[in-house]
């Protein structure tokens, strides 16, 4: 009797675990289901309202220096420029930067890199002209024409994300031959490790699908990717090449139905935002379909992961927001509210 109970529970217990671990969209990779350790609610401090009056739209947020928040701007006839400087000390504007155009110091369209905010420059990458770069920002703002402390030649194949390591050392998301893949490069240029994270989706039309966002770990070649159509993040050792994989809601599991579905208004959309710093993980998620999202004024949840993966935080917000960075030195977590057209922040300060 006792046997037959013990081996009645060994099959249970052996079905919880494949439940809880089944295969997701990453080829071979167990996923994990997790659930927040803690669940708040959070509003945002009015301390900084009619602050950051210049930003009207944003397509991307970034901390930099430790004193520096740097806004994604539309660039127009009337003000020219890509990003907007704020002192994190005071509020106040410190100037624009980064002219539109092909000219010398201008860019045709930069695309943030979220690498982790300890970091002192501002990574860019602009795939019309084919190169990334390292801004320092307050030598631009200083001196007033655009100082590049670092420049890279990005990859022929198409650039998905792209997000500077240690060492000169690079990461990047490129669509390659017919799929998606991960390519990491020295400090001379030359691919270390070329990763094939999907190899059950080859094909261009799969590539939306595996839209995601890029964040990295401090004084670390680890990456972390935050889906974006799917309520998952995949944790890279740059090291190893090793992927881990936590979900957040277990419709992971249809990942080969959705990704074989045209995308419409049905199509869910899960993470639309992230950030990295004070060595954890921020990202912004909806878990909300394209038709509900176009309808604006859908709240947001942030979830905090540590690097081992653990889902720390769900913390509820009313605002709608994407686009996040957060100042290691207080806690403050900044984004911007579409509904309001507002800059907004949120005091994590307690929780980290």
């Amino acid at each position: 009797m006792r046997k037959t109970a013990f081996i009645f529970a060994t099959v249970v217990l052996s079905l919880i675990a494949v439940s809880c671990n089944r295969s997701g969209v990453v080829d071979g990779g167990a996923v994990k289901l997790v659930q927040p350790g803690k669940t708040l609610s959070l509003s945002p401090d009015a301390s900084v309202e009619g602050r950051f009056a210049e930003v009207l739209n944003c397509f991307a947020v970034q901390v930099v220096s430790d004193s520096i928040i740097v806004f994604q701007v539309p660039a127009s006839e009337e003000s020219p420029y890509h990003f907007r400087a704020y002192s994190l000390n005071t509020l106040d504007c410190l100037g624009a930067f980064v002219r539109n155009g092909r000219g010398p110091g201008e860019m045709v369209s930069p695309h943030v890199s979220r690498s982790n905010t300890e970091e002192r420059y501002l990574a860019l990458n602009d795939n019309a002209l084919g190169q990334a770069y390292l801004v320092d920002v307050e030598e631009t703002l200083r001196s007033g024409n655009l100082a590049l402390a670092e420049t890279f030649d990005l990859p022929e194949a198409s650039v998905l994300d792209w997000m500077p390591l240690p060492g000169s050392g690079q990461f990047v998301m490129q669509y390659e031959g017919d799929e998606v893949a991960f390519g990491l490069k020295d400090g001379t240029g030359s691919t270390v490790r070329t990763i094939y994270p999907y190899g059950s989706l080859r094909g261009e039309r799969y590539v939306t699908y595996l839209s995601s966002i890029l964040v990295s770990r401090a004084q670390t070649s680890d990456i972390c990717e935050v889906m974006m159509f799917f309520p998952q993040i995949n944790l890279i050792d740059g090291e190893t090449g090793r992927i881990h994989s936590v979900a957040v809601d277990k419709s992971y599991r249809n990942w080969e139905s959705a990704a074989n579905s045209v995308i419409g208004m049905d199509t869910m959309n899960h993470y639309v935002g992230a950030t990295s710093a004070s060595g954890y993980i921020f990202a912004a998620y909806k878990g909300l379909s394209l038709g509900e999202m176009m309808q604006g004024g859908s709240p947001t949840s942030i979830h905090i992961f540590n690097w081992d993966g653990d889902f720390l935080y769900d913390i509820v917000l009313e605002e709608d927001i994407d686009n996040i960075a957060c100042d290691s030195r207080s806690g403050y977590l900044y984004g911007f509210d579409k509904t309001s057209g507002r800059v907004v922040r949120y005091d994590l300060g307690s929780l980290l």
